[in-house]
């Protein structure tokens, strides 16, 4: 199973919210040593862990882009939205009837996910920040 790795391309430049997802990134590992240790037998509190630290990240980020007048905000709210609904009913699947099949395409999906929504999602908060702080230092 791919690995997902911190590098400082993935740095949106806030250390809170860089800490989280450094955070996510090592309860994800967890997850997958899980997998690859035990089959995915006992994943689910692993999977939980994730989840709720990840709702937590969330709501921060999020009171982050609305204090910061982020203009994609709705949008990046959405997919956040979004990606704790998948996770609440992989969940739920999972909990009603393990699997470490499951588990093991959870942990590709949500991996897949971060990775992307890091590098691609959160970046664009990143440029908007960076480029507000520049016009506000020229003023």
């Amino acid at each position: 199973m791919e690995d997902l790795v911190w590098t400082a391309a993935m740095s949106v430049g806030i250390a809170p919210l860089d800490e989280d997802h450094r955070q996510l990134i090592l309860l994800l590992r967890d997850l997958r040593e899980n997998i690859a240790g035990r089959n995915g037998v006992g994943a689910l509190p692993y999977l939980h862990r994730l989840a709720d630290y990840a709702k937590g990240h969330f709501a921060k980020e999020e009171a982050i882009l609305r204090a910061g007048d982020y203009p994609a905000f709705a949008a990046h709210q959405s997919i956040h939205e979004a990606m704790v609904q998948d996770i609440a009913e992989a969940l739920t699947d999972q909990a009603q009837s393990p699997d470490p099949d499951l588990a093991a395409k959870l942990y590709t999906f949500v991996l897949n996910w971060l990775k992307s929504h890091i590098l691609e999602d959160d970046m664009a908060y990143a440029r908007y920040f960076a480029n507000k702080d520049r016009r506000s230092a020229a003023q």
